[in-house]
């Protein structure tokens, strides 16, 4: 898109004619900074806008260089509605934007929506069990949200706002 811009937003208004479910777009090499797709999907979005389009525009973002979990999030707060992903982050060959990650994030500054909609609490134990089925071993000990030491604490005197473990209704391996 960076290279041909005025084609996307060209082709965004054409289908925005059509009576679509929604639109998508794609980070397919994990390398955009969250700005750069947070600037796509604003400019999606008001295209949408102008053509009133009603449908939801979703975006599926590649991991490759550690930005995924924010890129997925700024696209969200940018004008993106939904996210297109697997559960655990093993969903795609390099891996992508897990929708566990996204949606604890979400709740986790502050939106409730996410919560009547989902069965949230049950999304850990879901995600451990489709890595050891997907991969044949358990999620690596740091992955985020529902690797084994998630949960912990480093040394800290102050405790956080949002507690996983609290959440989760699981108990720390270490306090």
């Amino acid at each position: 898109m960076p290279t041909d811009s005025e084609r996307v937003f060209e082709v965004t208004d054409f289908l925005c004619k059509l009576p679509l479910f929604g639109l998508m777009f794609e980070e397919p090499r994990g390398q955009s900074l969250p700005e750069e797709c947070g600037a796509w999907a604003k400019h999606i979005r008001k295209v949408m806008n102008a053509n009133n389009f009603k449908g939801h525009l979703l975006v599926h973002v590649h991991e490759k260089f550690g930005y995924c979990d924010a890129v997925a999030l700024q696209v969200l707060m940018d004008g993106a509605n939904g996210i297109w992903a697997s559960v655990i982050k093993e969903g795609a060959a390099m891996g992508n934007a897990s929708s566990i990650v996204t949606i604890l994030n979400l709740i986790r500054m502050g939106n409730k929506k996410v919560l009547k909609k989902f069965n949230c609490t049950y999304l850990r134990k879901a995600a451990i069990n489709m890595t050891r089925i997907t991969t044949g071993v358990d999620p690596h000990i740091k992955q985020p949200v529902y690797g084994a030491r998630a949960l912990d604490f480093v040394f800290d005197l102050n405790a956080e706002e949002f507690d996983l473990a609290e959440f989760f209704e699981e108990k720390l391996l270490f306090e």
